[in-house]
């Protein structure tokens, strides 16, 4: 097994704050800053923005959705490529993501097996086995709140009216707000409207059996959980108008690290 502990690059390409859940955040959060990792180990650390919410996985009809992934992927390419100028070591690059950001850097480990540019990944409060994705449905729903709100309708070349400039980031960014979000297949945790869905290019429906396969790329991977995960899950659900359980609680850290 390669050695990781004195790698010249640690590149945070999938790093977000457990809040976001792929709804938003930015490289500006405190949650990925890499200063002091930076200045505590051998490291050149890099945190990249990509987008998220309808911007990352966008259900118009037709579209490329989990576009989030398509901006990480880029992003390593282009590491690949230019972090010799910043005193980084190509071949010895590793993603790290933290709760959806997890998952994100597992999912890579399946999607680009064949070339995964990276020699390392580690996730922590989350990974591919984590929470259920959105169904086609859902985000087809969701888009057509979003489209019908923002004045394009829900039939015919929605995307094109909703690329016009007189649609702002903001004026999407509230109206998504107000779509209710899916169940999240436990009464603590919902499901954000636009969120990662099954491709069979970026993201598959059957982990498990690609697991007990082999079919993922063949690196060390180091995976990892916080104390108290479910935490900030009940103080969600409570602002949302949900009292839960402890039972129901304990199911989801059970769900959310299998």
């Amino acid at each position: 097994m390669e050695d990781l502990s004195n790698s010249s690059f640690l590149p945070q390409v999938c790093r977000l704050i457990p809040i976001t859940g792929f709804a938003g955040s930015n490289t500006n959060s405190p949650f990925t800053n890499g200063q002091h990792l930076a200045h505590g180990e051998d490291l050149v650390v890099v945190s990249v923005n990509y987008r998220l919410n309808a911007f990352g996985f966008p259900g118009a009809p037709g579209a490329d959705t989990n576009l989030e992934l398509s901006d990480q992927r880029l992003a390593i390419e282009w590491l690949r490529d230019n972090i010799a100028a910043f005193g980084g070591d190509a071949k010895r690059m590793v993603t790290v993501g933290q709760s959806s950001g997890g998952s994100a850097v597992d999912w890579w480990s399946y999607a680009y097996r064949k070339d995964p540019i990276v020699h390392g990944l580690i996730s922590t409060s989350d990974n591919a086995f984590s929470f259920p994705m959105n169904t086609a449905h859902q985000h087809r729903d969701s888009w057509s709140a979003l489209s019908t709100a923002l004045g394009c309708g829900s039939t015919g070349d929605t995307i094109t009216c909703m690329r016009s400039s007189n649609i702002t980031t903001k004026a999407v960014t509230v109206a998504v707000a107000k779509i209710p979000p899916s169940p999240g297949g436990n009464p603590v945790r919902s499901t954000p409207p636009f969120y990662p869905m099954v491709d069979n290019q970026t993201i598959f429906g059957d982990y498990l059996f690609l697991s007990s396969t082999g079919k993922f790329a063949g690196f060390p991977y180091l995976q990892g959980h916080n104390d108290f995960e479910q935490g900030y899950y009940i103080i969600s659900a409570f602002a949302q108008g949900r009292n839960v359980t402890a039972a129901q609680t304990a199911q989801l850290a059970k769900t959310k690290i299998p």
